[in-house]
């Protein structure tokens, strides 16, 4: 195999790549909310898939010696997201200080020996 078929192949294997990436990204995702029920000897539990763009909540009440679950899938506003990205942000924050007390901890204990 000579270097031009060698590079044909290549090219051939990239374009492939990319194509099977686009439709990864872009193709047959579903637009409504999907959720599995799961239970074991001891428990049971619900996954929720919802579509990009959508924020999902299940709430799981004891009433009159039954347990119901409720869920909802709501559509999210810039008002979540602005406090999605304040509550990263603040988490962000926690973890730096975390580790800045964590460093200085490590350092005082090297220091006592």
């Amino acid at each position: 195999m000579n270097n031009q078929q060698l590079m044909y192949m290549l090219g051939g294997l990239l374009a492939l790549s990319v194509l099977g990436n686009v439709y990864a990204l872009y193709g047959d995702k579903p637009d409504v909310p999907s959720a599995v029920v799961q239970s074991c000897a001891t428990s049971t539990f619900t996954v929720v898939d919802s579509p990009y763009g959508y924020r999902s909540e299940v709430v799981t009440l004891y009433d009159n010696g039954q347990v119901r679950t409720y869920a909802t899938t709501t559509p999210m506003t810039e008002r979540d997201v602005e406090q999605i990205i304040k509550r990263a942000e603040a988490r962000f924050r926690a973890m730096d200080v975390y580790f800045r007390k964590q460093e200085e901890f490590f350092r005082d204990f090297w220091d006592a020996f």
